[in-house]
């Protein structure tokens, strides 16, 4: 706070040039000295100290809205870690991934399909005007899965897979179409419901050449064609 003596009256008797000129001064001489020059009886210059308690909850309160705003979390739009204890904001990036594939899907697919529909049908396009059957536009996946997860999910795939194959249910031939795709794996199976259904595999003959496989069908238990041994005495 800076209190000159007689500044009102300076002001309302029209001496704009001075004030101006004294000013000017204080401020050539602060960035030169960092100091204020002052008449030691005209003039006085007070630093009054600010308060900034409770300044961060209200910069955090707005970083909220702001994202809020956005429609996306904390952690993404600012780059900024969770906060808290056990907190890891694991919530916050699935509900932020959700939203991402459902844009994807109700926005910018019918929009992206047509686009591309229409450059098949151009006699110029890159297909001279005829449009390839079974073409699909496919986004880049938003969830990232790691090496372990992604193999945890393919072991527990092929257990589901076997299982339907033993009980009838699909043809190896259907699982694999359905699994090793043009564009990568997928755990999505479509099943034509007009196809025949297949018929379960026949159970596998014994191997007459591993032990216990023979007719006596016991492990351990020498086949009756094999030969003889006469007992010890």
């Amino acid at each position: 706070v800076w209190s000159i003596l007689g500044l009102f009256a300076a002001a309302t008797s029209g001496k704009f040039d001075q004030i101006q000129a004294r000013f000017k001064i204080a401020d050539e001489s602060r960035s030169m000295f960092n100091a204020i020059l002052l008449d030691a009886e005209k003039e006085k210059f007070e630093y009054v100290h600010r308060q900034f308690g409770g300044l961060d909850g209200l910069l955090a309160q707005s970083a909220i809205r702001t994202a809020a705003g956005a429609q996306q979390p904390v952690t993404v739009l600012y780059g900024q870690s969770p906060a808290g204890m056990n907190a890891t904001g694991e919530s916050d990036i699935r509900l932020w991934y959700d939203r991402v594939e459902s844009y994807q899907e109700d926005d910018l697919r019918p929009a992206l399909e047509r686009v591309i529909e229409l450059l098949f049908r151009s006699k110029s396009g890159p297909t001279g005007g005829v449009e390839p059957t079974g073409w699909k536009a496919t986004f880049r996946p938003v969830r990232k899965a790691t090496p372990m997860e992604d193999g945890e999910l393919r072991a527990r795939q092929a257990q589901i897979d076997g299982q339907y194959i033993g009980d009838g249910v699909l043809a190896p031939v259907e699982v694999r179409r359905a699994r090793f795709t043009p564009h990568g794996w997928s755990s999505t199976t479509n099943v034509n419901p007009n196809d025949p259904i297949p018929t379960p595999p026949a159970p596998r003959a014994p191997d007459a050449t591993k032990p216990g496989s023979g007719p006596a069908g016991q492990l351990g238990t020498p086949s009756s064609t094999g030969p003889s041994q006469a007992p010890k005495t």
